[in-house]
């Protein structure tokens, strides 16, 4: 036996979210068949979408749409890996205003792996740090919306099967960003 429940420490509830309560659950299946104008038309405050690529899109392809649907928008991200091209798509959107401000927390071995996505993003991001991680999550927020996206992707050209939960929620959102800006606070991540 691995541990015994009554042996873990308590939860703290300050580092909970209850406040989201899903209003619909949407699973996209229909990603494969379609482009994502049609899988996704529209993001709706309080629902959470369920969607599966299936090799025919990439994270960032998701997150470009999102930003298109919601409007410009404040970038957090958290990373195991980044592609130059990636890096790039983001650090243009960020240049044109549609993304108004870039916050990174990438893997400690983006700079060995890819090091013009790690220039990309350090000479781009408001803020960034590397850290141990194996996080894929990217949050969008503006006045309006907060959308928290998770999955299986890394921000490079998926040929892989990959699975992932877009919530629309300020709630989720500020909790996911209070997440990733704690850690790059932590590591240095001030540019």
């Amino acid at each position: 036996m691995l541990f015994k429940v009554e042996d873990l420490d308590p939860v703290d509830p300050g580092n909970i979210v209850t406040t989201h309560e899903a209003k619909c659950l949407k699973y996209i299946s229909e990603m494969v068949d379609k482009d994502l104008s049609a899988a996704i038309p529209e993001l709706v405050d309080g629902w959470t979408y369920h969607y599966d690529v299936n090799h025919r899109w990439s994270i960032h392809d998701i997150v470009i749409h999102c930003i298109k649907l919601i409007g410009p928008c404040k970038v957090y991200l958290s990373m195991y890996a980044i592609k130059n091209y990636q890096a790039g798509l983001l650090t243009a959107m960020h240049s044109t205003g549609a993304i108004t401000e870039l916050h990174a927390l990438l893997d400690y071995r983006v700079p060995t792996h890819d090091a013009d996505a790690a220039t990309l993003m350090e000479s781009n991001c408001s803020s960034i740090g590397y850290v141990r991680t194996h996080s894929k999550l990217v949050v969008l927020q503006n006045e309006n919306f907060g959308v928290t996206l998770v999955g299986s992707a890394n921000l490079t050209t998926n040929t892989r099967l990959d699975v992932g939960v877009i919530t629309v929620s300020q709630e989720v959102a500020a909790a996911r960003i209070k997440w990733i800006t704690n850690f790059i606070t932590e590591n240095n991540g001030t540019n």
